[in-house]
């Protein structure tokens, strides 16, 4: 998971949570900027102790019901029966008691999250990674890689360079400086039409939306 997406989880995992332990089961978690500190310390220390990219939202389904265990069923006069406050599932505290559970031991799960809710949550965060993902790799093919551009300076506009640009880069990219004044560049885009036919589109609708 990325920062931003850790952030998304927590608040929306400590909802769904709720909803299943209060008698709202249409709550509405609505974070104050005292919960979006906790949260942002809380992606600090989750930092510090583990590798986000190893993260997911199935371990974030795990740590929550794992910290609503510890409440679920008292009641506390302040807030009531099943009143679970947010700092107290991301807090500081919280994550120490996560950090120091006896892993080998199975705790007492008090709580836990219905199946759908699980399969909607899995649903929609992984939808989210897939699109992050798929930006990057966009972004990857259009963008100019300092790679290619030193390939493309390379005897620019002889023919010689144009040799080694078939052989070293991706072809013709409209966001290359060299590409642009290229005297190879209509014979450069036939290549690519024939050999990259999928690329060269890509790059054509990036080069249209930029107009």
């Amino acid at each position: 998971m990325t920062r931003a997406q850790l952030f998304k989880a927590a608040i929306k995992v400590y909802e769904e949570f709720y909803r299943q332990v209060g008698v709202k089961s249409d709550y509405k978690f609505q974070p104050r900027k005292a919960d979006y500190l906790v949260t942002l310390h809380f992606i600090e220390v989750m930092q510090e102790q583990y590798d986000l990219k190893q993260i997911d939202i199935d371990f974030i389904i795990d740590y929550t019901k794992f910290q609503f265990s510890n409440y679920v069923g008292k009641s506390y006069s302040k807030y009531g029966s099943n009143a679970v406050m947010y700092q107290w599932i991301f807090g500081k505290n919280a994550f120490k008691r996560w950090v120091e559970r006896p892993i080998k031991k199975k705790w007492i799960v008090r709580c836990k999250l219905k199946d759908s809710v699980v399969l909607d949550l899995r649903k929609a965060f992984r939808t989210e990674e897939r699109k992050k993902i798929l930006q990057e790799t966009y972004n990857d093919l259009v963008n100019v890689k300092p790679f290619e551009e030193a390939q493309k300076e390379t005897y620019f506009n002889t023919d010689q360079g144009f040799a080694n640009c078939v052989m070293f880069t991706t072809l013709y990219n409209k966001r290359s400086r060299f590409c642009k004044r290229c005297v190879n560049k209509e014979d450069c885009i036939k290549i690519m039409i024939e050999q990259f036919p999928k690329l060269h589109a890509l790059r054509e609708k990036d080069e249209r939306s930029t107009h």
